[in-house]
């Protein structure tokens, strides 16, 4: 989703982060969000269209803890997998 790579993209910035055309920066958020394990991507495309961790509970039938984990696996595979792939 749109909103999922615009969130990437600020953990690129965040992290000082440039990565030279659209086309690139998108091929690389595509396979690192194909690549990500199911259950931190589904809680990371919710919260990147808007819903917040404890609505991302409510949808998959987890506790907010268990959103909040998966929300953190999910920006820490983006973080080292984005890294890798520069």
């Amino acid at each position: 989703p749109e909103d999922a790579l615009e969130s990437i993209g600020e953990i690129l910035v965040s992290q000082g982060t440039t990565i030279t055309g659209e086309v690139a920066q998108r091929d690389l958020i595509d396979r690192a969000l194909r690549d990500m394990p199911s259950a931190p991507r589904e809680a990371w495309v919710l919260y990147s269209e808007g819903v917040p961790p404890t609505e991302i509970a409510t949808r998959l039938g987890i506790s907010y803890e268990a959103a909040n984990t998966r929300l953190t696996r999910a920006r820490k595979y983006l973080k080292d997998r984005l890294r890798h792939l520069m």
